[in-house]
């Protein structure tokens, strides 16, 4: 049996639909979680394949990638938001979502080489709770969703990146710690294909704390951008060069 962890937000939910109407339960079993948690899964070998953020690929040389497709997107993306109460060249602290790597890292590249300020940034969970006149926070995945009407100002990372450089952004990618068989590629890619093609199914099929179906679908079918082309694969090689000079 393969071991699969992925990422228990809502922009996974295609991928675990196709997976599940594709593999059987003798086949794969998959783990939901966040996306710290599935990194750790996939280095520590607990799984063997896992929807990981991409900053761990410049610390683990050996994982394989091993699917086209990604959680990644071109322009804004609604769920790596930096929410305050006061423009961003006043805030004087940042409070980081403990989920993702990615995303504080990205902050990183923006706020040094974008913005140019160097404000206090302190981890904690549940970020927004902290949001006071001169502080922010960054949030990510389906904890962001109606944040944007509770804040004057939201800066959505994803469209960020792209004023910066030009390029879609990569979040996460399909990798796995051992060798599979070509067959069980093939397959967990069409999988994932049969997945990203059927999103209405997806929705209706599977539960998910998201309620309204409309703006998941728009979500899903407008703000993630699925498929880890040739121009995607330039924006993650010069994330992860930017990643290099910082850590």
């Amino acid at each position: 049996m393969i071991n699969i962890c992925a990422v228990s937000y809502l922009n996974t939910l295609p991928f675990i639909y196709g997976i599940k109407e594709h593999f059987s339960k003798k086949e794969v079993n998959i783990i939901e979680s966040s996306p710290s948690v599935c990194a750790h899964k996939i280095i520590s070998k607990d799984v063997h394949i896992g929807l990981i953020p991409v900053v761990v690929l410049s610390r683990i040389s050996s994982l394989n990638i091993i699917s086209d497709y990604c959680i990644g997107s071109s322009g804004s993306v609604d769920t790596v938001c930096v929410y305050s109460k006061a423009p961003i060249s006043k805030v004087k602290k940042i409070y980081l979502d403990i989920d993702s790597k990615t995303s504080v890292m990205l902050l990183k590249v923006i706020l040094a080489e974008y913005w140019k300020i160097s404000p206090s940034l302190i981890t904690v969970k549940d970020s927004f709770n902290f949001i006071d006149k001169e502080s922010a926070a960054l949030v990510i995945g389906d904890k962001a969703f109606g944040l944007e009407k509770k804040f004057k100002y939201v800066y959505d990372l994803s469209l960020v990146w792209y004023e910066m450089t030009g390029l879609p952004f990569v979040f996460a990618l399909w990798v796995s710690n051992c060798k599979l068989s070509d067959d069980f590629i093939t397959s967990f890619n069409l999988a994932l294909q049969f997945g990203i093609n059927n999103i209405d199914d997806a929705l209706i099929n599977l539960n998910h704390k998201i309620a309204d179906y409309n703006n998941a679908k728009l979500y899903l079918e407008k703000r993630i951008s699925y498929e880890f082309n040739h121009v995607k694969k330039k924006g993650l090689k010069l994330f992860l060069e930017k990643t290099n000079k910082i850590i």
